[in-house]
């Protein structure tokens, strides 16, 4: 009885050390989805400052010259979004792992917990049957 209490301890601590990590997987999707915002927003920024630069006509070289900059600076803000989005996502995935973790965790000790009260609950069988035979055999013998 007492590892049991033992063991409902355990798992209270455990299931609250799986909703830290769901609390830590929601921060890290919320980080997620803003680095994916971020890339998306780059990559769109890139492109327009690439279509200017190649559909303009009548440009002075000085202003083809100040577009290449502007596209050139596109794409190194796309290149660090980019590198920030992996970088969320690997952190999520990293998340996503601990969370599972944490769930195999709480669900083997459930486990055990279940497999010690069938226990628990067939030695109380056979002590009443035990009981019950003894009984029997003294009123019959």
């Amino acid at each position: 009885m007492k590892d049991a209490k033992k063991l409902d301890r355990f798992i209270t601590i455990k299931e609250r050390v799986l909703d830290a990590r769901r609390a830590e997987l929601a921060e890290a999707n919320h980080a997620f989805q803003e680095a994916n915002d971020r890339l998306l927003e780059a990559q769109r920024t890139r492109l327009q400052a690439i279509e200017t630069l190649t559909t303009a006509q009548d440009m002075s070289a000085e202003e083809l010259s100040q577009q290449a900059r502007l596209v050139s600076i596109a794409t190194e803000s796309e290149r660090r979004a980019e590198q920030e989005y992996l970088s969320a996502q690997s952190l999520l995935d990293e998340r996503k792992n601990e969370v599972a973790d944490a769930n195999r965790d709480v669900k083997t000790l459930e486990v055990l917990r279940e497999r010690g009260a069938k226990e628990r609950r067939r030695e109380l069988s056979r002590r009443a049957q035990h009981a019950s035979d003894e009984a029997a055999a003294r009123i019959g013998g």
